[in-house]
């Protein structure tokens, strides 16, 4: 039987659930997976799935054993875990998860039994109460004259790009991007090569 030992928000932005599977789900389960592995895995003499169990399991890799296991893991508590984090979210008034659960490799121990963590990671809770605070003063009628007019601007524009182009040695997609912006504000006209 299967059970949660735990479920908890860690850091704020990462949702942790801890597994434990008993011993003995967790030797059916293992076991399920082994004869899996013997109807397909090829012993050299014998026809797949007549090859004597000995012989297979020294052709099985263990750690393809435990990636598969981690698989199924995933794939049969994920959405459980799902709706116990959306439940818990819910309670302690936080937005949503970000990603979906992942198996944490470093969690995994197979003692007498086998336990994993699931984790995903949480949308952070940001307070935007200090925007409340900020305060833009209005332009006097003594600063408006002192700002760039757009012809004022577009000549600045086009200076800049005219030094940045000589001078430097761009890249084709940051020229690319500077002449775009000129064609925006109005300045290049597009000619056709030849004509």
């Amino acid at each position: 039987m299967s059970k949660v030992i735990s479920a908890k928000i860690e850091g704020d932005v990462q949702y942790k659930m801890h597994y434990k599977i008993s011993n003995e789900e967790y030797s059916v389960w293992l076991q399920r997976l082994t004869n899996q592995y013997y109807d397909v895995v090829e012993v050299p003499g014998f026809r797949k799935g007549k090859a004597p169990k000995h012989l297979v399991e020294q052709q099985i890799s263990t750690q393809a054993l435990e990636q598969t296991l981690l698989k199924e893991s995933l794939e049969k508590y994920t959405q459980e875990a799902l709706v116990e984090a959306q439940k818990d979210l819910k309670e302690k008034k936080r937005v949503a998860l970000l990603t979906t659960f992942v198996v944490v490799p470093d969690s995994v121990k197979k003692t007498d039994s086998f336990e994993f963590v699931l984790q995903a990671d949480l949308l952070p809770e940001i307070d935007f109460g200090f925007l409340d605070k900020i305060k833009v003063a209005r332009p006097s009628e003594k600063d408006l004259p002192n700002r760039m007019s757009e012809k004022e601007f577009v000549a600045k524009e086009k200076r800049s790009f005219i030094t940045s182009h000589n001078v430097l040695k761009l890249s084709r997609v940051v020229k690319q991007k500077m002449v775009m912006r000129l064609l925006w504000i109005g300045q290049v006209k597009l000619t056709k090569k030849g004509g």
